[in-house]
């Protein structure tokens, strides 16, 4: 005798995804083919290129990598580097294994692997909780289309006017959260599977892999899981309903969360740490910009930037926020009746948007948190709705509820109007040869730049030390997140960019370097041999741009390449 499944397994459900699934899978691949493939030609084919900041900080991530475990920050010698790791282990990997250079694999190969397990966990969620494949359908549209209230400015900016970058970093701009959002998924997933069942094994192994990758990823996610699995037992204890499997699982969630944060996160190389400030995510929008302007008083603009936190929070998310604030008050009003897997997702839900308007960072990853919490916010809308919508609510309320979903969608098609045009205009560039920029700006790499590039890679020890005096994005020397140099060479930098380093170095060892750099790269007959060999420098970079007069340079230092735009030197 066969015996029956108590409960379905995951890979079933993945199995037999709907063909709607695989077009809103393949309209997603679509976007990303303009807006980030097309979009990004590779820097030979154009006399200047300029490319979203956070790829190509990842792609020295994964160079650093692949040049020794644990790598160093490629763009700060001397700090171990380890934040945002697991996703340059990914594509460190690739690289390793099939010998694809890294920028064909990011602009080119990446999101065809990654938008399958992205939309596939989606509607896995969805289909979990929901149980009808045309609800978690519904859901899966409702998370990808309808984040956004801003048609004009995003059309202009392919983003949401209320730091709403969810879709961009899903699809235009890999940055981590991409990576760590399907296995996140797919660990709530499990979580819930065994919460409504009893507790299995297997499942609670693929809890313990999928979680440590996805906190690996991008740390905040770990965290939201296991504190609602404490909420979860706490609620269950309450009501009696706590079981030694339930324990088990939250304490395994917890050791594993725990263990990547120590060993991966809370290192010198980690990100800027967070700080208690509410209302500081509606500060760093144009709601809070335009009331900085408008009242001249730092303290009435903070209250009201507090006091307009469930207004920003609607413009957010204008579709979803509604029907889940009625979900959340009938839930409070019958608590005692929630079932422990309504608290589980609401309370991934309520977390990221507590976290993400109470915290600050400069930086705004703040907003990772929400971002996390957006597949449960909708799902506990599209949960209510199904439920309400066809009796229980107005004629009025709806209108409104369809105007949300046609307006939210509407917008999200003005982002992918932005994106179809970068990638038309990324083409019109290759084909007339056009620079993105008229001109060798801090912001971009020439072709020229590149080519130098090219041959510290190829004719350098990998262990090669660099100095390089293309620092910034901006001509006042304020922003520092020039990465191109380390990206493209592969090589290490004695100091790049640093505003994405942690506050930390930024405050003790960013200055020492500076200040070795400053005088290294000065017009003055200072002795620059003696400074490399002091600093353990193997090579300079030396951008003509920046520095048209390279006299006392090749006075002092041996000449071992050189274009129009960049001359390198050793000191012997």
């Amino acid at each position: 005798m066969v015996r029956k499944k108590e409960y379905s397994l995951l890979p079933d459900i993945f199995r037999f995804l709907p063909v709607q699934v695989w077009t809103i899978y393949g309209f997603l691949l679509l976007i990303t083919g303009f807006g980030l493939t097309l979009a990004s030609p590779q820097p030979e084919l154009l006399n200047n290129a300029t490319y979203f900041k956070d790829v190509i900080w990842m792609i020295g991530n994964a160079q650093a990598l692949l040049k020794g475990i644990l790598p160093y920050d490629i763009r700060l010698s001397g700090v171990i580097f380890k934040y945002h790791f697991f996703g340059a282990v990914y594509w460190a990997t690739i690289n390793y294994v099939t010998h694809i250079d890294l920028f064909t694999i990011v602009y080119k190969l990446y999101s065809i692997g990654n938008l399958f397990l992205v939309t596939g966990a989606v509607f896995v969620l969805g289909k979990t909780v929901l149980k009808e494949t045309r609800k978690a359908l519904f859901f899966t549209w409702v998370y990808f289309f309808t984040n956004c209230a801003s048609i004009t400015f995003a059309a202009r900016n392919g983003y949401g006017l209320f730091l709403n970058v969810n879709f961009v970093h899903l699809t235009t701009d890999p940055f981590g959260f991409e990576l760590a959002l399907p296995f996140y998924l797919l660990t709530a997933v499990l979580c819930i599977e065994q919460l409504r069942y009893k507790i299995n094994f297997g499942y609670l192994a693929a809890t313990v892999m999928l979680l440590f990758i996805c906190t690996g990823a991008k740390g905040p996610s770990g965290f939201m899981i296991f504190g609602s699995l404490l909420v979860v037992i706490s609620a269950a204890l309450i009501l009696r309903k706590a079981t030694l499997s339930m324990a088990l699982l939250t304490t395994c969630a917890i050791a594993t969360s725990l263990g990547v944060y120590y060993f991966f996160i809370s290192s010198p190389g980690s990100s800027n740490g967070l700080f208690f400030r509410p209302g500081f995510t509606v500060e760093n929008t144009r709601i809070g910009v335009w009331l900085s302007k408008v009242i001249n008083n730092e303290g009435i603009t903070l209250f009201l930037d507090r006091i307009l936190i469930p207004f920003h929070f609607w413009c957010f998310l204008p579709f979803a926020s509604v029907p889940f604030v009625y979900w959340c008050i009938a839930k409070i009003k019958r608590l005692n009746n929630c079932s422990l897997i309504e608290v589980f997702v609401g309370t991934l839900a309520f977390s990221g948007i507590i976290l993400s308007y109470t915290l600050g960072q400069y930086g705004q990853s703040q907003i990772y948190f929400i971002m996390f919490s957006i597949p449960f916010i909708d799902l506990i809308a599209v949960v209510w709705l199904s439920e309400h919508y066809d009796n229980g609510i107005s004629y009025k309320f709806k209108r409104f509820i369809r105007n949300m979903f046609i307006l939210t969608t509407i917008t999200m098609l003005s982002i992918v109007y932005f994106n179809v045009s970068a990638g038309l205009k990324g083409v019109g560039q290759v084909l007339g040869n056009k620079p993105s920029y008229p001109t060798v700006s801090a912001d971009s790499i020439s072709r020229q730049e590149y080519q130098a590039m090219v041959w510290l890679r190829d004719n350098t020890d990998p262990a090669s030390l660099v100095a390089g005096d293309k620092l910034y994005i901006d001509s006042e020397n304020r922003d520092s997140r020039h990465f191109y140099y380390s990206a493209f060479s592969g090589r290490q930098f004695f100091l790049e960019g640093w505003s994405y380093s942690n506050a930390t170095a930024k405050e003790t060892l960013v200055p020492w370097k500076l200040n070795i750099i400053n005088g290294l790269y000065s017009s003055s007959s200072v002795n620059k041999k003696e400074i490399m060999r002091q600093n353990n420098i193997d090579y300079l970079v030396l951008s003509r741009v920046i520095h048209p007069d390279s006299s006392i340079f090749d006075s002092q230092l041996r000449r071992v390449f050189e274009n129009q735009d960049v001359k390198i030197y050793r000191p012997d």
